[in-house]
């Protein structure tokens, strides 16, 4: 068996609040017996604790976009309330997703 991560990003109406998901790409497969997974990060408690996460520097025009993202918001999920991250060269496009996160408040 061969396994892998990935990211799925779903649009949810906003009259919907999804409890469970289940994946699938063929649609002439039966849906009936797919996993079921159960939503658990829709409602965020609050946390016990205040901490900020420091990632080393970045440099060399840093380009690594998906991991960076994916470290930000699992740190978030875990509880973050900040993401100190210092930056010394990194790709124009992580720049803009740098500048999202500070907009943000991350």
């Amino acid at each position: 068996t061969v396994c892998g991560t990935s990211d799925v990003l779903c649009e949810v109406p906003q009259d919907c609040d999804p409890k469970y998901l289940s994946i699938h790409w063929p649609p002439e497969r039966n849906s009936d017996k797919l996993p079921v997974f159960e939503i658990k990060n829709r409602n965020p408690e609050a946390w016990s604790a205040n901490f900020t996460v420091c990632i080393s520097t970045m440099f060399g025009n840093y380009n690594n976009v998906l991991q960076t993202i994916q470290s930000i918001e699992m740190y978030k999920l875990l509880g973050a309330q900040k993401v100190v991250i210092y930056r010394n060269n990194c790709s124009t496009l992580l720049e803009q997703i740098l500048q999202y996160y500070i907009v943000e408040g991350t």
